[in-house]
């Protein structure tokens, strides 16, 4: 038996509660199976006005509100307004308690999930594994104590309506403590794989639509650095984080001019950034804004794997996600990251795994089964690859220079013309390139000459100067006297000589 878990505090949208949508696809996803879930008190009130409730998003998360009855049934094992309170009121600290439970222990939250767990296995029978998706250390330990793996959901930066599909976090520990992926990768990387580039990899998951967005690929950018801002006070950011924003916006000052930096603030961000003197983005997309910047800043955001995607250099300041690699730069020099196509290829279809695939309970039992990391790898591409109307052992024979046509033929019905036209991007990128290098050189020459003529201004004022002394009245009627002076001077540097040669002499 499968348990999905939801418990949590923090409320950052305009509607409440803010993580109703994952109640309804957990409790979908529980439907399916017969399966309970655990939730608070507040996710099992009904909210008519919700944005969860909306046809758009059932669709695009794929779930349909759950019932009366069934709210009913699963009402017992929920977690009480009066088992909250207990719960927050024994946390014995001023600042957030929100906080607190992200990254500590607590007794009370301890026992009342183990009297929950207890009290579904008595009903109906053994639980194999909890959903969560959010990782709390006080479910961790209840878990491990009851044998029951801890497994963690979240959405990563591939999702829909961008993209074709939506890819998730699948894994057995914490999302903000991902350093297994470093030793994860160092198996990876000598096992043989199918790798795609760059291209290849925006072909296949980006929406027919917005396929152009390819070109942000070969875009020259316009500023050294970008910055991608959180959520206002984010809790999992003042969780987690090494340095907050005031720190990053001091250290980005100690090493780069404002108009070098381009600040893209978080949609539901209120934050004043225009006091820091940056320029703020208004770019239509997050790839666009990525293109405009050589570097990107990353702190706990997912953006970080969408700036690996569109070939951009990372600055990650926290260690703690996976694409991170158990790795971090630090900004006393700005060390910036190089994702090559390996490390991608291995978020995308190792740490990362189909949506579709969370919610079905084959799936989870089979990697509750510790398959080996290139069999979920493979498993998670030949499953894409499938839904993307290709097959994975008739792309592995096809040739790398024609793989591209391939995907964008199957996937998104192209014609050769339309094929030629993607292809393009690369061309362009080329000439943009050249005529960019072009300008700066021209630009570089006129300075040149700017300096030259500069110079040739000075040197003509020299040269009038010193005419105009050599013409002068009191230069010709000093002339004799500098000839005495000289002859004086001549006279007292052959005695000199003459007394130095006496003395050796003497010697």
């Amino acid at each position: 038996m499968i348990v999905p878990f939801l418990f949590t505090l923090d409320e950052y949208s305009n509607e409440y509660p803010t993580h109703l949508w994952i109640f309804y696809k957990f409790m979908d996803f529980a439907k399916k199976y017969g399966f309970p879930v655990i939730a608070q008190e507040k996710f099992f009130k009904v909210y008519e006005n919700h944005g969860a409730r909306e046809e758009y998003n059932r669709k695009k998360f794929d779930y349909e509100i759950p019932s009366e009855k069934q709210i009913e049934e699963n009402y017992k094992y929920c977690i009480t307004n009066v088992e909250e309170h207990e719960i927050l009121s024994n946390i014995k600290i001023s600042n957030d308690k929100w906080i607190f439970l992200l990254k500590e222990e607590n007794e009370i939250l301890e026992k009342i999930i183990d009297k929950k767990l207890k009290l579904i296995i008595k009903e109906n029978g053994k639980i194999d594994a909890v959903i969560t998706w959010i990782w709390l250390p006080s479910l961790e330990k209840v878990c491990k104590n009851n044998n029951i793996r801890l497994i963690q959901y979240e959405l990563s930066t591939i999702r829909k309506d961008t993209f074709r599909t939506t890819l998730g976090y699948f894994q057995f520990h914490n999302k903000y403590e991902s350093n297994f992926v470093k030793s994860d990768y160092d198996i990876f990387k000598n096992e043989e794989k199918l790798i795609f580039d760059r291209e290849e990899l925006l072909s296949l998951f980006l929406n027919t639509n917005l396929i152009d967005n390819i070109k942000y690929l070969y875009k020259i950018a316009n500023y050294k650095i970008g910055y991608a801002l959180g959520m206002d006070k984010d809790k999992f950011e003042l969780a987690f984080t090494k340095l907050n924003n005031d720190e990053i916006f001091s250290k980005i000052k100690e090493k780069y001019s404002n108009e070098d930096v381009l600040i893209r603030q978080h949609p539901a961000s209120k934050l004043d950034v225009a006091k820091t003197g940056f320029v703020i983005d208004n770019s239509s997309s997050t790839a666009e804004w990525i293109s405009n910047c050589n570097k990107i800043i990353c702190n706990i955001s997912n953006v970080a794997y969408e700036a690996m995607l569109y070939g951009r250099d990372v600055i990650n300041v926290n260690d703690v996600l996976p694409t991170a690699f158990d790795d971090y730069s630090n900004l006393n020099y700005f060390d910036e990251k190089k994702i090559g196509l390996q490390k991608l290829n291995f978020l995308t279809f190792y740490c990362y795994c189909p949506y579709e695939l969370m919610f079905d309970k084959d799936y989870i039992y089979y990697r509750l089964n510790n398959p080996s990391i290139i069999d979920i790898y493979n498993y998670h591409l030949k499953y894409i690859l499938s839904n993307s109307n290709m097959d994975f052992d008739k792309i592995k024979q096809i040739k790398q220079i024609k793989r591209l046509d391939y995907i964008l033929k199957n996937v998104h019905g192209f014609n050769k013309n339309e094929i030629q036209k993607i292809k393009k991007y690369s061309t362009s990128y080329l000439y943009d390139k050249m005529e960019t290098t072009i300008k700066n050189q021209k630009r570089e020459i006129s300075k040149l000459n700017s300096q030259i003529e500069m110079m040739n201004i000075e040197l003509n004022a020299s040269n009038e100067t010193i005419n105009s002394i050599l013409n002068s009245v009191s230069w010709k009627l000093t002339a004799p006297l500098r000839q005495i002076m000289n002859t004086i001077r001549n006279i007292k540097n052959k005695l000199i000589k003459k007394i130095k040669t006496m003395k050796e002499s003497k010697k």
